[in-house]
Order: C-alpha cells, then sequence, then structure tokens
C-alpha cells in the first residue's frame, strides 16, 4: 500500500511515498507528515489517501519512505475538508495542496491536551421577530441592510448557551479589531478572540486550541479566521458582504472569502447570515440559493462637482468651505481618496514620459516622507528614487496626475491650519500591531476632526458615531478600466459613503466623469442592478460566463513563442465547442523584463457557467519544462 500526500506547493498532483512498517498502523487520510521533498530536506505533507497500485510511469523502486508522522489526524472531519478543497481548487484554479495548507497552516491538534470548558452567557437582549427569522428556514440568508450589531451578537448568544461558536467574518483588520473591542467586553475574556495573519505562531495555536475545546466561542477576524476547527453546525456572519476586500486574488491560492464561507457552511453544517446594504448582483440572482430579507433604507442624494474646475486642486473651496463649517459646528468629515501615497502617476508634460516600474510595466506612486519623495511600484513594492528632472529629455518640471490620502490630509492642513487630521490606508494599517491598536484608538476615540483614507475606511462597524460630510475625492468610476465589476465596484462605495452620514448630512463627491453612467441613478441601488443585469447579459459577463486569465512564462523568449503560437493554435472552433469556451482572445507581443529576464504571453477566455471542462484540460495539459503557468480566474 502506498501513501498518496499532498503538499502546499502550486503544482496540482499528488506525490506517492511508501509508507514504512512502524507506521502503517498511526497513518490515517488527514494525517500531516514528514516526507523527502524535491532538493529540501524534509517538507510537511497531508496524506489525502492510499492506494494499492502505483500510477503508469512511476517505479516502485524510486519511491522516498515517509520519514514521520507530524500529527495523526486533522482536528475537523477530514472527508469534509476535502470536499471544500476540491471545489475550491475548481472554483478559483489553484492546486488543491494549496487549500490543504489553509486548514493545516495554524492548526494545533494534540486534543488530549486540551479542556473542555463551558460559559453561562447573559442574555444581551429579548428576542425579536427579525432573530427569530434569522434562526429557522434555509442555512443561508441575506441581510440588505447594515450590520446589526444587536441582532448578530443575539444569534451569536443563542449559539453559545447551545454549545456552538459564532465567527464574525470581516473584510478587513481595521473592521475585525473595532468589532472584537464591542463584543469582548460583553462576553467572558477567554470566550472572544481576534484572528488574523499577523499574529505569532505561538498566539495562533492558542486560539486555534481554545476553539477546538470549544472554550472560544466567538471568534472575529477576516478572511484567515475561515480556516479554524470550529464545531459542527456554528454560526458564520459576514459583514460587508459586497466588499472586494474579502477576496484574495493577488497571490495563490485564488479565493473569494464570502463565497468560500459559503461552501465551509454547506460541508459542515454550518449556518451562514450575510450583512449587505448593497449585495453583489450574483447574490440577488433568482439562482443564487440565498433567502434574502429585505431591509429598506432611504440615503439621501448627493452634490456632484466637476473636478475639472478645482484649478489643479485635489479638493474644491465647495469642499474646503464645508469642512470649515463642520469643525465650527463640532461635526467631522470624512475625506475618501482615490488611492494611498501622494500622486499615483508622474509624467513630463513635454515630451510624454510616465514614471513606470521597469519590473511590472505599470505606473509608479509617488510617496512622500521626511527623507523628501520616492516612488513604490503598486505591484511588486519596490521603491525606488524620484526626480523632478525628466530621464527622457531633463526637463525640470514633471506633472503629478490623481491626488493621494498623503496630498489630501496635506492640501487640507494647508488650508485649514488648525484642523485635527486623522490618515489612514493601508500602508499605515499593515504597520506594527501595537501601531494599529493606537491608530484604532484615535479612530474609535474620534480624536480628530477630519478623517482622510482609502476606501478601507468605508465600514460601518469601525466607527461608534456617523459624519457631517462625506467627501469622495478624485472619484472616477471607469467601467472598463479595472474589470466588469467596476461600475458595480464604484456604486457601491459611493452609496456606503452616504450610509456614513448623519440625518442632516452631505454628501459631495468631485469627479472628472460626470457623464458616467451611475451618477444618472441617484442612490437607486435595485436600478442599477436590473439594468446591470441586462448589460452583462447582454456582452456576456459573470455570472452568465466564466472569465479565466492563463499566462505563459519561460526563461527562454524563443521557446514561449514557438509554444504560444502553439498553444493558441489548439483552439480550434470544435475544441471551444468541446471545452464550452464562449470567447478566445490572446495578446500579440511576447513581453520580456528586462530584470529577470522572464517572458510572458497571456491567454484570456471565457468559459460557460459552471462548466469544468476548461479546468481539468488546462490541468492535464502536458506543459514543455521549460514553460510556467498560471491561471487566474476573473481576468480577461
Amino acid at each position: 500500500m502506498f501513501a498518496e500526500v499532498s503538499f502546499s506547493v502550486p503544482i496540482d498532483t499528488f506525490y506517492h511515498y511508501k509508507i514504512p512498517s512502524n507506521l502503517k498502523e498511526k497513518i490515517f487520510p488527514g494525517s500531516e507528515v514528514l516526507c523527502s521533498f524535491g532538493k529540501s530536506f524534509e517538507k510537511r505533507g497531508i496524506v489525502v489517501g492510499f492506494s494499492d497500485a502505483l500510477p503508469q510511469g512511476i517505479d516502485e523502486k524510486s519511491l522516498k519512505e515517509i520519514r514521520s508522522i507530524a500529527y495523526e489526524s486533522l482536528s475537523y472531519p477530514f472527508d469534509s475538508i476535502c470536499e471544500v478543497v476540491k471545489e475550491s481548487s475548481l472554483k478559483w484554479y489553484s492546486p488543491q495542496g494549496l487549500y490543504y495548507g489553509l486548514f493545516y497552516e495554524n492548526s494545533y491538534r494534540e486534543t488530549d491536551k486540551l479542556k473542555q470548558e463551558k460559559y453561562l452567557i447573559s442574555r444581551y437582549r429579548d428576542e425579536n421577530e427579525m432573530a427569530q427569522e434569522l434562526e429557522k428556514g434555509s442555512l443561508k440568508k441575506l441581510v440588505r441592510g447594515d450590520f446589526d450589531f444587536e441582532l448578530s451578537m443575539e444569534l451569536a448568544f443563542n449559539k453559545a448557551e447551545k454549545g456552538g461558536q459564532t465567527l464574525f467574518l470581516t473584510p478587513d483588520y481595521l473592521t475585525a479589531m473595532a468589532l472584537y473591542k464591542k463584543i469582548s467586553i460583553l462576553v467572558p475574556t477567554q470566550s472572544c478572540a481576534l484572528f488574523h495573519g499577523s499574529l505569532t505562531p505561538k498566539k495562533k495555536k492558542e486560539i486555534f486550541a481554545g476553539i477546538l475545546s470549544g472554550r472560544i466561542q466567538y471568534i472575529i477576524g477576516p478572511k484567515s479566521a475561515l480556516f479554524l476547527p470550529y464545531s459542527k453546525e456554528s454560526l458564520f456572519i459576514v459583514i460587508s458582504a459586497e466588499s472586494d476586500f474579502h477576496e484574495q486574488m493577488e497571490q495563490r491560492p485564488f479565493y473569494d472569502a464570502v463565497e468560500m464561507a459559503i461552501l465551509l457552511s454547506e460541508s459542515f453544517s454550518h449556518r451562514i447570515i450575510l450583512f449587505s446594504p448593497f449585495p453583489r448582483l450574483e447574490m440577488t440572482m433568482p439562482d443564487s440559493g440565498f433567502e434574502i430579507i429585505k431591509k429598506t433604507k432611504i440615503l439621501p442624494s448627493y452634490t456632484l462637482h466637476d473636478a475639472k474646475k478645482n484649478d489643479f486642486k485635489p479638493l474644491s473651496s465647495v469642499s474646503i468651505d464645508k469642512i470649515k463649517e463642520n469643525i465650527e459646528k463640532g461635526g467631522k468629515s470624512l475625506i475618501i481618496c482615490s488611492a494611498k501615497g501622494f500622486a499615483f502617476k508622474s509624467f513630463c508634460p513635454v515630451c510624454g514620459w510616465v514614471a513606470k516600474c521597469k519590473k511590472c510595466k505599470v505606473n509608479l506612486r509617488l510617496y512622500k516622507d521626511e527623507e523628501g519623495y520616492h516612488y513604490k511600484c503598486p505591484m511588486c513594492m519596490e521603491k525606488s528614487q524620484y526626480s523632478s528632472k525628466c530621464p527622457s529629455c531633463n526637463t525640470e518640471i514633471l506633472k503629478t496626475g490623481g491626488y493621494g490620502t498623503q496630498k489630501i490630509a496635506e492640501f487640507i492642513s494647508e488650508n485649514i491650519s488648525s484642523a485635527s487630521i486623522l490618515r489612514i490606508d493601508s500602508d499605515i494599517v499593515k504597520k506594527s500591531l501595537k501601531g494599529q491598536e493606537k491608530l484604532y484608538e484615535e479612530l474609535i476615540l474620534g480624536k480628530y476632526q477630519i478623517l482622510v483614507g482609502t476606501s478601507l475606511l468605508l465600514s460601518l462597524p469601525i466607527y461608534s458615531g456617523k459624519f457631517k460630510t462625506v467627501i469622495f475625492a478624485g472619484f472616477n468610476p471607469d467601467k472598463y478600466s479595472q474589470g466588469f465589476r467596476e461600475s458595480e465596484i464604484s456604486f457601491q462605495r459611493l452609496l456606503t459613503g452616504a450610509s456614513l452620514l448623519e440625518s442632516d448630512g452631505n454628501l459631495i463627491v468631485e469627479s472628472f466623469e460626470l457623464d458616467n453612467p451611475i451618477f444618472s441613478y441617484g442612490t437607486n441601488y435595485d436600478k442599477f442592478l436590473c439594468d446591470e443585469t441586462e448589460t452583462r447579459h447582454f456582452f456576456l459577463y459573470p455570472p452568465f460566463c466564466q472569465l479565466l486569465g492563463v499566462r505563459l512564462f519561460s526563461k527562454d523568449r524563443e521557446e514561449l513563442r514557438k509554444f504560444a503560437l502553439y498553444f493558441a493554435s489548439l483552439f480550434t472552433s470544435e475544441k471551444m465547442a468541446e471545452l464550452e469556451i464562449l470567447l478566445y482572445r490572446h495578446t500579440e507581443k511576447i513581453r520580456t523584463d528586462k530584470r529577470s529576464g522572464i517572458s510572458s504571453h497571456t491567454n484570456f477566455f471565457k468559459i460557460a457557467s459552471k462548466s469544468k471542462k476548461m479546468r481539468d484540460w488546462l490541468f492535464s495539459f502536458n506543459f514543455p519544462k521549460s514553460v510556467k503557468i498560471l491561471i487566474k480566474p476573473g481576468e480577461f
């Protein structure tokens, strides 16, 4: 008998190992084992199954033995984990081993050392009709409204009284911390935990053990908190389910935390409730499977201002005057910027040169610190030196395009010298945990008059109050610049800003694109969704198809060119029909990174909705050793 072992590597295959005689009675599916792997001396893997025979082409003499067992079994049902892993791999085109790694990364499996502890939880509030409605019926519910803290705590307390657990899944760390502060004062200290990727391994294992024992019953955290060992039939409460911050599409394994939470709830019989005042279009479709509980909400209208009349200033005089008026009346202002940093483009007005990353070929962002200005690439995060002189024509007047949080905060400070300004963006939030704690305290205690940040701040649970004025600076929703969902995301953010206002507050939108269609809807999201559904159906975009990007890499440019031509020639009309490909196109040129010497070629596909044929074909395709492949869903 041979063990089939999965490793957390970007290769979609299982590896076969011999089982030593002294381990035959100790290894089970789900066991974590130590094996010799490639050039590394020892690597952790997960036993996913056993086989009596080897696949064709594998010689038994060449097989290595499993070296030892790290842990005999995982703490949750392994069959259910396998279902989630397979479905995730099919959905997001990442190898299965990477998804197994999500569940095993922070695990702690020495169950005999854990003690079962139970707490009696006092009621937070009387049951109401909304709580009763959410607790019965289907396992998957969508609440069309802002996150209701009191209602959620009622449901969580009910679950805790029955010995169950509740996960509050947030789109980002800042929201998680804000929610943890609120919940932790209502429950016994040891029954509540804040979980996120920046914790130390020791702290992660402590929380894992507490959840496994049942001692921790309230868990708050972003994406990584999904993969903890919750008891069967737990409750998942998803906050701001429409937020694109729930997505992990920058690195493998790719996944969307909201959709992953739904997969887990189906496999482990968890009940899942999603709060979303402006849900994603896919969630509103008749076949989405959601039981929608609609809460009516009237949003205030907004003032639309032409940013072209700002005389090259980050904010209009109208917005500055409104901020000054708020300060005089004791109100707070929120300014949402389109980017972090100082500016997101530097260019020469004489010759047209634009500062781009030599490696990633994207516009460099300009930052400012104590030492002056510098560039940073938004993709690889590499810093580079800034000079006011154009490297192309030696002109000394480089211009900047767009205004980031740094520039806008500086501009406000210059115009309102006495203002107390707090600036928050992802660069600041990603600093040390102590720094994050301090930042949160300043935010929650309201130690500011003006709050400046990116869309990271569009989360209701992080605030103790609302704003007198919300301003969108440089709000430019270009439907075709960032993919098919850009209009939807922009409109959701606009409406979220409106929901952060006091009853008599003001929403000001400064945009260079006043003719953009989303402004014609005012704050009518249902009308927007109806028209957007028709548009996507006409142009064949999700949910009426799947989008896929297949990028080929090689250090041998000529070899890649030949293979790219061959790869493109495979997609004849017959092959496209067989694989249920609705549309195929590819880039005309091979791109080569001068630094690394790696060349790339990209192919784009539209595939029939819910079809798995293309995925199976790609993962079984015999690519040459000189060519590497990256498959990314949602690209076109």
